[in-house]
């Protein structure tokens, strides 16, 4: 509700995909039986093939994915922006979003997929390794957790890390290459990307859509594997609330 007061708001068009619901009770009696016959029907009523070793969860998440995506294609629909509903949108996010736009109009780039927020390697603004005037907060989010590195951002809720410009090479004053971009929580696929991305997950043995892992990390997959054009703006206009789970420590902060 909070994401679609945000767009009602600034008067952007929009709807609500139901999730598919991946949930079974944990730790009971029912527990596998309930992943069981929820995969059978997942893989009966979706056209996929579940990798059994797999969360349902997760792949609950990757199948919303393709279905949307799908619809995308049927309906011929050139670009779409999914959106989960944990974000916030930045408060400029008009303006920062037609500027973004105008600059790939203008150099007639045709990308695949475009993160409007994203986590890993995926910008080099407002993050770096070490604490300056402007990142100042402490990003939510471990680097290494076998040896722990701090990062600093300039907003709070950003879960980027520092990207050399050779891997991010910026495109334009406000969008760059993305590397090893991850989150699926404020993006766009473009009806070419949309094609690529589910040709990947295509198998012609079986007649259906793989379900390998979770939406973000075949993301990531598929953009090295597959060479895809993916593009990401710098820094972020939308942010995954709370950044990792820190609601407390960033409740109070105004952006």
């Amino acid at each position: 509700m909070k994401v679609s007061n945000q767009l009602s708001r600034l008067h952007i068009n929009h709807s609500k995909f139901p999730a598919i619901d991946g949930r079974c009770p944990k730790n009971t009696p029912e527990t596998q039986q309930c992943i069981e016959n929820k995969t059978k029907q997942f893989e009966k009523d979706y056209k996929v093939v579940i990798n059994k070793k797999l969360p349902l969860s997760a792949a609950s998440l990757t199948i919303g994915t393709i279905l949307i995506l799908r619809e995308m294609i049927e309906k011929g629909w050139n670009n779409i922006l999914i959106l989960e509903d944990d974000v916030v949108l930045d408060k400029k996010f008009i303006e920062l979003f037609q500027q973004g736009m105008s600059e790939i109009k203008k150099q007639n780039f045709k990308w695949d997929m475009l993160y409007l927020g994203c986590g890993g390697e995926c910008g080099i603004k407002g993050v770096s390794w070490n604490k300056t005037k402007t990142n100042k907060y402490k990003s939510t989010w471990e680097y290494d957790k076998s040896s722990p590195m701090e990062l600093y951002v300039r907003h709070p809720y950003d879960l980027r890390i520092p990207c050399e410009d050779k891997k991010c090479k910026p495109f334009s004053k406000h969008i760059t290459h993305a590397n090893k971009a991850g989150g699926t929580w404020g993006y766009a696929y473009s009806i070419d990307g949309a094609k690529k991305f589910l040709k990947t997950l295509y198998s012609k043995n079986k007649g259906a859509t793989k379900v390998d892992d979770h939406i973000d990390q075949l993301l990531m997959k598929t953009h090295q594997a597959h060479g895809l054009s993916v593009l990401a703006f710098d820094e972020p206009i939308i942010w995954h609330e709370f950044g990792i789970a820190q609601r407390e420590k960033f409740s109070t902060i105004d952006w």
